[in-house]
């Protein structure tokens, strides 16, 4: 079972697993995306995009030990993200950027105390093999659960904090590891807990 890895982008998933759209060519190789120019690289070379897709973060609900010691709700009253994916000749994702608007709401559901968090950073995902992805970035939030490292942590990674997430699936079990994390971030399960 893959688990959400909630930030500006908080896709888990494979590319392809949310609806596409082509992004409208100009001339000179430049495309619009949301009303901004982007330069694009010449298609071709195995290096296959972008795909744009806007992914969909239904509410999540992790039990008491698994993320935080007491149950949290998670979900995202706002979210106007947009994910760009390249792939190889084979199909095979190799690099999605994620950027937009996202916001995080996480609830304590024993004590009913309630955060929400602005997300709306620039992620990266990267993808060594076929079998993980690494995921960096400031202004996303990660959940980490029991059996990750470190384990149990709803990390909020601020504008001035900066992460590097490896994330890898073996005989559909998904491990999360930090490789690289500056700055403050905040753990909500503390901002969470009660006092």
């Amino acid at each position: 079972m893959r688990r959400k890895s909630w930030l500006v982008v908080v896709v888990a998933t494979a590319v392809g697993l949310v609806a596409t759209a082509s992004v409208p060519a100009t001339a000179g190789g430049h495309a619009t995306t949301g009303g901004h120019a982007v330069k694009r690289a010449a298609p071709g070379g195995g290096f296959n995009g972008p795909v744009i897709t806007h992914p969909n973060y239904p509410p999540a609900e992790y039990a008491a030990g698994d993320v935080c010691p007491f149950p949290v709700h998670v979900d995202s009253p706002v979210n106007q993200v947009t994910i760009e994916s390249w792939s190889n000749d084979a199909g095979q994702p190799v690099y999605d950027v994620g950027y937009g608007p996202l916001n995080i709401r996480a609830r304590n559901m024993w004590t009913g105390k309630t955060v929400v968090r602005w997300i709306s950073g620039n992620a990266t995902f990267s993808y060594p093999d076929p079998t993980s992805h690494i995921l960096t970035g400031n202004e996303i939030a990660e959940t980490l659960h029991k059996g990750d490292n470190p384990p149990n942590h709803l990390y909020i990674i601020g504008k001035r904090d900066y992460s590097a997430i490896r994330v890898a699936t073996v005989n559909g079990h998904t491990t999360k590891t930090i490789l690289y994390l500056s700055g403050h971030p905040e753990d909500l399960c503390k901002t969470l807990a009660p006092r």
